[in-house]
């Protein structure tokens, strides 16, 4: 074959050779692991690792295929290095890079947590995660070959807590365990142990997630791939992340409830939006104490405690046990500040209330739907008529204009709306109380972002500080 067919043929070759490499498929191998990785009914696979795994080998033009695979085989194959694969999701750690390549870090974890059965420390509450693996009658549960990142490897390595693994069960299993005290904790993400405990329902209502202060920020992970996957491929996917922004959980945040049952100055709103109150100003007031952001949820009050149930809110302020049916299906907060129900009447129209029985015979303005502990009985049986409004300033204008005798309502709500309205003149509040009750925080059982716990610490300093009298004093 003459020469310059031969450099011709070498060119087509290296030319085939180069078109064959490049249509190369790489296995991105992941564990069927939501909310990290999950397959879709359409084949795909999303999730906080996967998806940004997709935009960044997509992005670098790299040819791949998902190929599901356990994390221990992975760490094998890549051992072994006889083929180009990659993986995601990993821990980076000084024993893997030997024989793994690591991209950029494509998501990085919220803050772990501990999770627990919801009664298991309350003979002893722990103050930090070194405290509690010196205590020998918990064990850790841990699984098999994974890595819970440097800080926390490093104390199981150093302080040797009591341990009890498994090769083989889930992180639901891992839960199950838990919740039906075959196991006293384990360590996990934030975002995969809520998400667990959303999947397990009922199941999971006995379960508790804690973090302790000195816990440090959640650990990134990464794409790993074999060596035989070059360091040329790994810089394209590089390049291509560093346009990909680290995908981070959501700052944790406090959701409060809030209705237009919430009279001010418990709540302003406007438009359908909390803007001032009583109970921004607490839950602001809470929010500088944890150092976590505070949103606000608007919920009919006949919604309330639906809403705590499933999670979909966290708190619902200015609320008694006394008055909530399922109490026990909610944690409470310790008191937060006393409130008395008074009787209003009119000026013009003024009779004396000394006893429940000089309400005989009258029409009370009443708020529809709210419970009157004292008052009860007496408004079933008729001997006083109740009279259902849906808010205090209604009820008001009913007083002046003598379509009811009297009112019943709470002093703080009261005091703010004589003077509002400068109407002190025009009204008495009568020294007989209907009721004096605390008004405590409403929680759900559902996974708080800050363990409850610390929350109620919060909510009690708050309240021996006397800030919760100064934010109530403003509006009287």
């Amino acid at each position: 074959m003459p020469a310059n067919l031969k450099f011709l043929a070498f060119l087509l070759g290296v030319q085939l050779f180069g078109h064959a490499m490049a249509d190369e498929s790489i296995p991105v191998y992941f564990e069927e692991r939501p909310p990290y990785a999950s397959t879709g009914t359409d084949g795909s696979v999303q999730g906080l690792t996967a998806t940004p795994t997709e935009k960044a080998f997509t992005k670098a033009g790299i040819a791949f295929h998902w190929k599901e695979m356990p994390f221990k085989r992975q760490m094998a194959e890549f051992a072994q290095n006889d083929k180009k694969a990659c993986g995601i999701g990993w821990f980076k750690k000084p024993e893997r890079e030997a024989f793994a390549r690591y991209t950029l870090p494509v998501y990085q974890d919220a803050p772990t947590v501990v999770v627990s059965h919801s009664d298991l420390f309350k003979d002893k509450p722990f103050q930090s995660l070194p405290e509690l693996f010196a205590d020998s009658r918990y064990k850790l549960l841990v699984k098999d070959g994974f890595s819970y990142g440097k800080y926390f490897d490093g104390l199981i390595d150093s302080l040797s807590p009591a341990m009890k693994s498994t090769s083989t069960g889930s992180h639901e299993d891992m839960l199950r365990m838990v919740s039906s005290k075959r196991a006293d904790y384990f360590l996990e993400g934030k975002e995969e142990a809520t998400y667990n405990i959303q999947q397990l329902g009922d199941g999971a209502s006995n379960l508790k997630l804690t973090s302790f202060d000195d816990f440090p920020a959640g650990n990134k992970r990464y794409i790993a791939c074999s060596h035989q996957v070059s360091q040329q491929t790994i810089d394209r996917l590089n390049s291509a992340l560093t346009s990909v922004p680290v995908a981070k959980t959501d700052s944790p945040e406090l959701k409060i409830s809030f209705g237009v049952h919430n009279a001010e100055p418990y709540a302003f709103i406007n438009k359908g939006k909390l803007e001032a109150g009583i109970i921004k100003d607490i839950s602001e007031a809470l929010s500088q104490k944890l150092g976590i952001k505070v949103s606000y949820i608007n919920v009919p009050r006949k919604r309330l405690e639906a809403y705590l149930k499933s999670g979909k809110t966290h708190i619902v302020f200015m609320s008694n046990p006394a008055c909530v049916k399922n109490a026990d299906d909610f944690y409470w907060s310790i008191p937060l500040f006393q409130q008395s129900d008074i009787f209003v009447v009119d000026s013009q129209r003024a009779f004396p209330i000394n006893k429940f029985s000089d309400l005989y015979g009258k029409r009370l303005g009443t708020i529809s739907g709210y419970h009157y502990e004292n008052l009860d009985q007496d408004l079933q049986d008729g001997k006083i008529i109740r009279d259902d409004v849906s808010d205090l300033a209604t009820n008001f204008k009913k007083l002046q204009s003598g379509r009811i005798d009297s009112l019943v309502d709470a002093n703080i709500l009261v005091d703010y709306y004589l003077k509002k309205h400068s109407a002190k003149h025009k009204f008495i509040v009568t020294e007989k109380a209907a009721s004096i009750n605390d008004n405590y925080a409403m929680f759900t059982r559902k996974p708080l972002p800050i363990d409850y716990e610390r929350i109620n610490a919060e909510l009690l300093q708050l309240k021996e500080s006397g800030k919760i009298d100064e934010i109530i004093a403003r509006y009287r």
